[in-house]
Parts: structure tokens; sequence; C-alpha cells
């Protein structure tokens, strides 16, 4: 089965908390499930949806190795 091709302007309508999207490394992932999970709270999510977090999630949040993992 191919990889389904997410626009950017796609992306960009999944900037809720109910329906929150974002871009990781080129790979598009819906973290809506994960919203009252997640350590971070929901609003770091929501502050980066519908946009590349690529360098937040790397860079400007300390994710475990676990959570990087997870995401491969």
């Amino acid at each position: 089965m191919g990889e389904k091709v997410i626009t950017w302007l796609e992306l960009k309508k999944h900037i809720t908390k109910t329906d929150c999207w974002l871009l990781i490394e080129e790979k598009v992932f819906d973290v809506t499930p994960y919203m009252e999970e997640h350590p971070g709270g929901s609003d770091i999510l929501v502050k980066y949806a519908g946009r590349d977090s690529t360098d937040a999630f790397k860079n400007d949040v300390n994710h475990t190795v676990f959570a990087i993992s997870v995401r491969d």
C-alpha cells in the first residue's frame, strides 16, 4: 500500500485540541488521541499543530529516547 500524500493546505486544517496533526520529519501524525496523555500537556501539541514541528520535536522540547523511538 502506498503512502498517502497530505498537502500543506490539508495539514493546516488540523490545528485544534479536538483535531490535531503534526508534521515531524516528513511524516504527518494525528496526535488528537494523545491530547490528555501527553506529558507536556495538550497546549504544546496545539501550539505546533498544522505545521512542520520537526525542529520543536527534536530541539525545543526535551523528548525521551522512548518518545523518539515510538515516532518511528
